[in-house]
């Protein structure tokens, strides 16, 4: 998802909204297809996954464990990261730095206190996948608010700034190039 931005803001700035949504679409897809298969792959193969790095059978119980945790937001992350790539090209830095924050550190230190206290090291293991999940809910409620404003060009190279809101379209012609 993230090598996606700079198709992502080319589009976005030069005002080809059919295109920045399809590569929106496409990615969102693409991302939704391999986690799911990665997700899959984890779940199948997690015994050996974790025994190519340790063979204390203790341990490799408690890695399973947390890998199938950490898997759970696995299939659908990479909208995450889409959604905070589009906002990102779309000049919209802060409400993409501020899911990042939240992912990070605002929601994830306290559940993973919360979630100690409540479940002891089972709810520290599930802590970063709750937190994954809150994350993409937040992303894609954003989504729409950060991506309401597009320059078009016409067949004439005119410039318009169309403007969405919940109620209405604006549509600025600005110059003529």
């Amino acid at each position: 998802a993230n090598g996606v931005q700079p198709l992502l803001g080319y589009n976005f700035g030069s005002g080809d909204t059919k295109r920045f949504h399809g590569i929106e679409s496409y990615t969102k897809k693409c991302c939704l297809f391999i986690g799911i298969a990665a997700t899959a792959l984890y779940f199948i193969f997690r015994r050996p996954i974790i025994q190519m790095f340790i063979n204390d059978e203790e341990v490799i119980r408690y890695g399973i464990k947390m890998l199938i945790a950490y898997m759970i937001s696995g299939p659908f992350i990479g909208i995450l990261f889409t959604n905070m790539n589009c906002m990102q090209s779309a000049g919209k830095a802060l409400p993409a730095t501020v899911i990042s924050v939240l992912r990070q550190g605002v929601l994830l230190i306290p559940f993973l206190y919360l979630l100690n206290a409540l479940f002891g090291l089972n709810g520290v293991i599930y802590g970063q996948a709750l937190t994954d999940c809150i994350t993409v809910l937040l992303s894609i409620v954003f989504i729409p608010y950060c991506l309401n404003k597009f320059v078009l060009r016409n067949s004439q190279n005119e410039l318009f700034i169309v403007i969405k809101t919940a109620d209405f379209t604006f549509i600025v012609k600005s110059a003529v190039f």
